[in-house]
């Protein structure tokens, strides 16, 4: 059996040189991805999300890479990852959004509103779960409301005051995603502007049918005042969840319970 020839390039780069996705496009050239039928037809880019700090998974901007010459052949690349999200939905026995909403994001390249429902369609025909996302510009909002009224159901995101949070409501959008950490970030009072749209959506009955999901956490801080405000969902990563939960008097705590632990006297 012939030996499989194996394609490598180093990772490492320097200063005015080629980043990693143009030594990546360069490899798969050399590797003969030219040499593939790809012209006018699909072509499925499998797609693992990769970690901070992490070059053994897959980056986004790796896969934009090979979306690039993949369309300079001709082909029609898509990724997988929201297919594989739809059947891993289906073996869970999660169908439905009520059940199980899952935020799908359309091309952000995106502007026209038109082009907008037609990308939210194709990729809600996937799944009944996929809520779309559709950032809060006046196209986007049009958009929203044209598939809402069409049974897309989305969640504008990219909302940064309450007057922007009035519109998704109207339009009868399922969620809605005001950020905070850029927000606060600027020096913003983000406590303030997350209240104000809840007594905006409690004032004319928006409440619980728009639901306010407030992206962007940074803090355990910004999850409270989320809470005490009354949003109904916050999105952050793994470590603010687990910095909410740590407290250095639950730690002295357990010290001094385990001191008065060892030295109680049994018999």
């Amino acid at each position: 059996m012939e030996k499989a020839k194996v394609y490598y390039t180093d990772f490492r780069t320097v200063a005015f040189g080629d980043g990693l996705p143009t030594k990546l496009k360069k490899l798969i050239k050399k590797a003969g991805i030219g040499q593939m039928d790809m012209d006018s037809k699909f072509v499925a880019i499998k797609m693992h999300f990769g970690e901070l700090g992490n070059i053994s998974f897959l980056r986004p901007n790796y896969a934009r890479a090979v979306v690039d010459v993949v369309k300079e052949l001709g082909g029609k690349p898509f990724l997988t990852a929201i297919t594989d999200i739809a059947n891993w939905i289906k073996e869970e026995g999660l169908e439905g959004y009520e059940k199980f909403p899952v935020s799908v994001e359309i091309n952000p390249h995106l502007d026209d509103t038109e082009e907008m429902i037609a990308a939210a369609k194709k990729v809600s025909a996937i799944s009944e779960n996929f809520v779309i996302k559709i950032p809060c510009t006046e196209a986007g909002v049009a958009a929203a409301r044209r598939l809402e009224k069409e049974g897309v159901r989305t969640n504008v995101t990219l909302v940064f005051s309450p007057a922007q949070a009035i519109w998704p409501a109207k339009n009868g959008s399922l969620f809605v995603s005001p950020f905070l950490g850029w927000k606060e970030a600027n020096g913003e009072d983000c406590k303030q502007y997350i209240k104000d749209i809840v007594d905006i959506y409690k004032n004319y009955g928006f409440y619980g049918k728009t639901q306010i999901i407030c992206a962007a956490i940074r803090t355990p801080k910004q999850i409270v005042d989320c809470a005490v405000a009354g949003a109904d969902i916050v999105t952050t990563g793994l470590a603010v969840y687990q910095d909410a939960i740590k407290h250095a008097y639950t730690r002295q705590g357990i010290e001094t319970f385990i001191n008065a632990w060892d030295n109680t006297v049994t018999e």
